[in-house]
């Protein structure tokens, strides 16, 4: 039995959404400032205008983009879907000729991280230890400034990769296999 399924049982269901509150509007006001002096802005992506429940829950700020030449960085601010609050960032680059995803072409339009040919997540979540529950990691009010700040510390690594596409010790991720490029043919 795995212990993140554990903290299903461990963690109450009002703490956990009372942590998921806190996290996101901590996250409202500390990341998403610093992504915006960056020049991402929050992307009206077709998916958002009728988001589900789940991409209100695990997803409530959509996704944030910069347009470059040929291209658009963009990243997605996503909860954990356990119990225990956790964000991670993903990041992915958005070529304006669209991709292939499973062999069928996919616009650019409707593109979002797991649509990139390349995506990386920023994994910052902290969670102390506690001793009443079996030394069980529980994320508590106390680490969610902790947690921002290592996100803040570690946001010029995904800075790093758009720019320059040097991948820092704190990116995990690589090629998804699940896309390919488009040739003219493609678009036909």
């Amino acid at each position: 039995m795995s212990m993140i399924w554990l903290s299903q049982f461990l963690i109450p269901e009002n703490l956990s959404r009372s942590l998921y509150k806190e996290l996101r509007e901590a996250v409202q006001k500390r990341i998403i400032p610093k992504l915006e002096k960056e020049e991402f802005r929050q992307y009206d992506h077709p998916k958002w205008l009728k988001p589900s429940a789940r991409d209100k829950a695990y997803n409530p700020h959509g996704i944030f983009q910069r347009s470059r030449e040929g291209r658009d960085d963009m990243i997605e601010i996503v909860y954990d879907d356990r119990k225990y609050p956790q964000v991670y960032l993903t990041v992915g680059i958005a070529p304006h000729e669209g991709v292939k995803v499973w062999g069928k072409p996919f616009r650019f339009q409707d593109m979002g991280v797991a649509e990139c040919p390349v995506t990386y997540s920023l994994s910052a979540s902290r969670r102390s230890f506690k001793p009443f529950a079996v030394l069980w990691p529980i994320m508590g009010r106390e680490d969610i400034p902790n947690l921002l700040e290592s996100i803040c510390e570690e946001l010029p690594q995904i800075l790093e990769w758009f720019e320059h596409e040097n991948v820092g010790p704190n990116l995990f991720g690589g090629p998804n296999h699940a896309v390919s490029g488009l040739s003219n043919d493609d678009l036909k």
